[in-house]
Formats: structure tokens, sequence, C-alpha cells
């Protein structure tokens, strides 16, 4: 099974505005996870991040590992869990190596984290 790739993880929302304001407030965002969930190895594809991020994951066998091509996203743990940050950028061939059932969720980091 392939999994289709992701475009981006940042949506910038527009804060409200009043005719009464003198100067314009600036833009929120909303960060939006990217999420899988699988079992077993498998083929992720291209990942555009376009925020630095934290890379979570489960895994219930307690062997999990995601990689991609260049060797610059690396999350793995012999645990059933885990976290690590990753900056942004597009990472080509992410693959995971999973033995039991696992889910990876990358959730970018809010401006006032970066």
């Amino acid at each position: 099974m392939r999994f289709a790739a992701v475009a981006a993880c940042v949506i910038a929302v527009p804060a409200a505005t009043t005719a009464a304001a003198t100067k314009s407030a600036p833009a929120k965002t909303t960060v939006k996870p990217l999420h899988w969930a699988a079992t077993g190895n498998r083929s992720l594809g291209t990942v555009k991040l376009t925020t630095d991020s934290v890379v979570r994951w489960t895994d219930k066998a307690g062997s999990f590992s995601a990689r991609d091509a260049s060797g610059k996203l690396k999350a793995s743990s012999r645990t059933v869990g885990g976290e690590t940050f990753v900056a942004r950028g597009t990472y080509r061939k992410v693959t995971v190596k999973a033995k039991g059932a696992w889910t990876l969720t990358i959730t970018g980091l809010p401006a006032s984290h970066r």
C-alpha cells in the first residue's frame, strides 16, 4: 500500500480586524498535523514540512524506525513510542519499518516555539 505525498502542514489564518483598528494584527498560524497509521513496513513517499516540527510515534511491538533517503529524518525506538524534533524541509522516500501496529504524527511547531 502506498500513501499519497503530503504538500504542507501549516495553514495561515488571518486575525480578525475592525474598522477602528489603527494597526493590523499579525496573522495567527494554525498547525495541521500529518498522521499515518498502519501495521508493518510502509513507504510514505515524500513529506514536505513548511515549519520545524515534532515527530511522535507509537508501535505496539516496540520496534519502530522512520527514515528518509538522505538520513536527515530519523525517528526510531525499541519502546512503544517516542518523539523527536525535525527541521522544516522536504523529505523524500520516507519509509517506516515496524513489526506491529504503529502510528506516526508530525505536528508543526507554532511560531512562538521556533
